[in-house]
């Protein structure tokens, strides 16, 4: 997948966008694929993952190799929600984002790539990266809470009433 056309593009909202153009090659012939995404995705995914915000080409090949994921590239590793910690979530999706790339040869460091562009110029703000960041650590414990397997009664019963001194 080779970009040729990279462009912010501000919504009436407020809410601006990348758009990614370029051309991959398949065993079937060439395709012209056209990626929109919301401008502080970079951001994102430096606070989801734990990724340094300076680590812009790391972000940037995350970023543009997720639309080719497929459901299998998906079930490998854990998930950012459910991995048993952030390290290992960053390290599966990595992972899983490289292997992408590689297989769709997906270029991003040339010099002059115009996706450099997208790597430039995303909003990359140290309190939103913390604000964000907050939001998947609760986002991530209400899941774990709700994963958690039910006390049984007698359990539940024991509890309340150690909680109250009683026996």
């Amino acid at each position: 997948m080779e970009y040729d056309h990279v462009e912010r593009v501000q919504r009436a909202d407020g809410g601006d966008f990348w758009v990614a153009e370029g051309t991959q090659i398949t065993d079937d012939g060439t395709i012209r694929r056209r990626y929109m995404f919301p401008a502080e995705t970079l951001e994102w995914r430096a606070a989801e993952y734990g990724i340094d915000p300076t680590d812009r080409a790391t972000l940037l090949d995350i970023v543009l190799a997720e639309p080719h994921l497929t459901p299998e590239d998906w079930s490998t590793g854990s998930q950012l929600h459910t991995a048993p910690d952030i390290d290992t979530a960053r390290a599966d999706h990595i992972s899983r984002c490289a292997a992408t790339k590689w297989r769709n040869r997906i270029g991003t460091r040339a010099v002059g790539n115009p996706c450099r562009q997208i790597a430039e110029d995303s909003p990359m703000d140290a309190e939103a990266i913390d604000l964000k960041r907050q939001l998947v650590e609760h986002q991530r414990a209400r899941i774990a809470e709700q994963a958690a397997p039910a006390t049984s009664a007698p359990d539940r019963i024991a509890a309340l009433r150690a909680a109250l001194g009683r026996k």
